[in-house]
């Protein structure tokens, strides 16, 4: 059986024009608990980050193409220990503290500011 495609309803015209392709689905769909855990994840990869560049040099690695230093962090400190600790333990491990604001503070001001 194919894909049935349907002519776009007039609220979802309206969407498309005013929201990110990405967003509208969970505004339309009332799912708007996506959208603190899309902040959560956000927090966590700036303290990731933060931890990361303590030892591996992150600009010059993306710079250069060559990513293996940081797909080694993190298999090293998330991928490998993902399923054996609690969320709270990972990144206690990986970045000596848990889930704090601060990282994902100082990520927004450097990137925005």
């Amino acid at each position: 059986m194919g894909i049935i495609y349907t002519k776009p309803s007039a609220y979802r015209k309206f969407v498309d024009k005013r929201f990110n392709q990405y967003d509208w689905l969970h505004w339309t769909d009332g799912a708007f608990g996506y959208f603190p855990s899309y902040t959560l994840g956000a927090m966590y990869a700036a303290q990731f980050m933060a931890a990361m560049k303590k030892t591996v040099d992150v600009d010059d690695a993306i710079r250069s193409g060559e990513l293996s230093p940081i797909f080694t962090w993190l298999s090293d400190n998330i991928w490998s220990k993902a399923s054996l600790l609690t969320t709270d333990e990972l990144v206690k491990q990986a970045t000596g503290d848990t889930l704090n604001p601060h990282h994902f503070e100082n990520h927004l001001r450097n990137r925005y500011l």
